[in-house]
């Protein structure tokens, strides 16, 4: 259709660039990046799960004047492990394997945060991480 305004948005230039920030206090083994700005980041590990803002470009350049050993990273907001709600036990690992947000721009706040036991759909703000729903697998054996 010829005129009609178009529903995907261009794509953005990424750097080549690579940025290092310490964050060694969280232990995170799994990362999940929102996709609408590409700022915010969910950073999951055996203890906690915490929500970072990573800078732009501009931001980078400014932070590297002030000596801030963390690459212009800040955290937000973190949270123990489980999350109110889940209903685990004390003294159970939970080791974040992977963290996936929503793709979809009017969910983009919306992350699936998968461990050893459980799939939890988290609402991630800069302020709070709240667990909206959670998943337990099981299997049943046929003979």
């Amino acid at each position: 259709m010829a005129g009609a305004p178009s529903s995907v948005s261009t794509p953005r230039q990424w750097s080549a660039e690579s940025r290092l920030a310490d964050l060694s206090s969280l232990q995170a083994t799994a990362m999940g990046l929102e996709q609408l700005s590409g700022r915010t980041a969910l950073l999951g590990g055996r203890r906690c799960l915490a929500v970072a803002r990573l800078p732009l470009p501009q931001e980078e350049e400014e932070e590297e004047d002030d000596g801030e050993s963390r690459g212009g990273v800040e955290v937000l907001h973190s949270a123990a492990l489980p999350l109110p709600g889940a209903g685990a036990g004390a003294g159970v690992a939970h080791r974040v394997a992977k963290i996936s947000f929503n793709p979809s721009a009017h969910f983009s706040s919306s992350a699936a945060v998968v461990d050893g036991e459980r799939v939890d759909l988290v609402q991630v703000t800069p302020a709070a991480l709240v667990r909206t729903e959670g998943v337990r697998p099981h299997a049943r054996h046929h003979s």
